[in-house]
């Protein structure tokens, strides 16, 4: 057989075949143009998206992140699923309803360690725990998370659920039916504790009855991501989280700075309550005691099981259709 150089045709064959079984595709790069959907509209809870931007957080990491507003945790999940944001502000027991519908979506890091879920009442009503609720009338929106979790909250408390009337109005509408006496308490998120604080001075101010403290203690708000995104973009995803997680250090370091960055991008919003929502964010969602022992956007096997049974059985899902290990990871946030 004729010689190619000092190769003989079918030693070349030979190298090439191996070539072709050793090789490998080099990895595809990771993204770091992201998109992040937020749960509603922007205002002082957001602060630290924006600071993340505003000091450079997101780009120490090597990423670049637009951010858009939300409309509930649903929309946060249909977002990822349709893959028109990388990542998302989601609820922790949304995202376990969704992974119950076969939709692969993943929790990295949760940032309200205590949920936000709570009636308030006017100070002057009397009605101060979950028992007085009982006769009453709740102002609530037809798809209320605060209506749909009243159910295991009342189990826990021993409410006679017979007992109390739930007024139906448009989410816009709740405020106003309990300001004007045509409902007891309303259903709302412990962020509009500084709202709140102004509207009801004429009643002497305003009652909290927290679902947290009576039986309902579960994770919300968390970023969520995809399973197949988070796989393959790793860094990003750590990246994104330990950006995040100096931002909130920082915001709550430095909640005047923070307002002032919230309102160069936000300027409709009262600075005077966005800089309360930012000590109320602090306070009564994200610096427990569980997080300052254990991190900021630590999740528990305990308190996660705990979050999926009490919200998937409220919605009438059983919850082994979830996995623990596959709902969510605390791998990105060292």
């Amino acid at each position: 057989m004729r010689k190619i150089g000092c190769f003989s045709p079918a030693a070349w064959i030979l190298t090439l075949g191996v070539f072709l079984l050793t090789w490998t595709a080099p990895a595809a790069a990771e993204k770091k143009n992201l998109k992040f959907g937020a749960d509603w509209a922007f205002y002082g809870v957001h602060a630290p998206f924006f600071v993340a931007q505003e000091k450079g957080f997101y780009k120490a990491q090597g990423l670049k992140v637009k951010m858009s507003r939300g409309y509930g945790s649903s929309g946060v999940l249909k977002e990822l699923v349709a893959g028109t944001n990388h990542f998302g502000f989601g609820d922790a027991g949304a995202t376990m309803l969704g992974r119950a519908k076969g939709h692969k979506a993943k929790l990295v890091g949760v940032f309200y360690e205590q949920a936000p879920f709570l009636i308030y009442t006017k100070k002057n009503s009397g009605i101060t725990k979950p028992k007085d609720l009982e006769g009453k009338r709740i102002a609530m929106a037809a798809a209320d998370i605060n209506k749909t979790l009243f159910k295991p909250f009342a189990k826990a408390t021993g409410i006679d659920e017979s007992k109390v009337t739930f007024v139906i109005v448009q989410p816009s509408a709740k405020l106003s039916t309990f300001l004007s006496g045509k409902a007891d308490g309303c259903g709302f998120f412990v962020t509009l504790d500084p709202l709140m604080n102004k509207v009801t001075k004429k009643f002497g101010g305003y009652n909290r009855i927290m679902y947290a403290h009576h039986g309902v203690d579960i994770y919300s708000n968390a970023i969520v991501g995809m399973d197949e995104f988070i796989k393959a973009n790793p860094g990003s995803t750590r990246g994104f989280m330990q950006a995040l997680i100096k931002s909130y250090k920082y915001t709550f370091d430095h909640p005047d700075e923070a307002t002032q960055i919230l309102l160069k991008s936000q300027p409709h919003l009262n600075a005077k309550i966005s800089r309360e929502t930012i000590t109320a964010l602090e306070d009564l969602l994200v610096m427990t005691p569980a997080a300052k022992k254990n991190g900021l956007g630590y999740m528990t096997k305990e308190k996660m099981k705990r979050t999926r049974d009490i919200v998937l059985t409220a919605f009438n899902t059983d919850p082994n259709k979830v996995s623990l290990k596959d709902a969510y990871t605390n791998e990105f946030l060292k």
